[in-house]
């Protein structure tokens, strides 16, 4: 792959003959085409694309909280979705070729310095409600009064991802949220992570666990 110096008219995209011109985060690069193969995939590729796809279907949704999550891990041109999905894949994924599945509590998505959650747990007393709880326990550290907990809900049965949209502080100890009616008898899973009052500082995340929600 070769990488275009921008002349008077620029880079170019598309196919042009046997290269291919392509921009990525205000980069043009050239690559020529991509070769073909007859051979049929080895188990050893069929077994990584299958968990590759398993992460993906997985984590494609909740980007914006790995961006975040990681935001402090980033290194070269790879963003907080790659380091998740990479972790995911390194860590959390568990079965046998083809049946994998996710070990949620396995599940990273954040990494930091500020202190993590200490003794997070979750409870559904009520119809489609959602409580969970952490010791409010603050420092002059790492653990401060005014850090913002980041919470992320997932729905296995529907796999879909609900953060929250409030502003619950590591002080408080406490969040309750009530979810869609619909989610009623579903098992959802939790992970808290916290960041500093900027999103600037994030710290390791804290798989809550699971509960059917009432």
């Amino acid at each position: 792959m070769g990488r275009i110096r921008k002349g008077a008219n620029g880079g170019f995209s598309g196919k042009a003959g046997s290269v291919i011109g392509s921009n990525w985060r205000d980069i043009d690069y050239i690559r020529g085409l991509p070769k073909l193969s007859g051979k049929p995939a080895t188990q050893r590729q069929l077994e990584q694309r299958a968990k590759f796809q398993t992460a993906v279907n997985f984590l494609q949704s909740a980007k914006s909280v790995l961006n975040l999550g990681f935001r402090t891990q980033k290194t070269g041109r790879a963003t907080g979705y790659n380091i998740g999905l990479q972790k995911l894949l390194a860590e959390a994924i568990t079965g046998v070729y083809p049946a994998f599945a996710i070990d949620y509590a396995k599940v990273t998505i954040s990494a930091g310095g500020l202190g993590s959650a200490i003794g997070p747990a979750m409870l559904s007393a009520q119809p489609a409600t959602l409580t969970i709880t952490w010791a409010p326990s603050v420092n002059g550290l790492n653990a401060f009064v005014d850090d913002q907990a980041k919470i992320l809900m997932y729905n296995e049965a529907k796999n879909q991802f609900i953060l929250n949209d409030t502003e619950v502080l590591r002080s408080e100890g406490m969040y309750e949220t009530e979810l869609p009616a619909v989610y009623s008898g579903d098992q959802i899973h939790a992970w808290i992570f916290f960041t500093d009052r900027n999103n600037a500082l994030t710290s390791n995340s804290i798989y809550v666990g699971s509960v059917m929600l009432s």
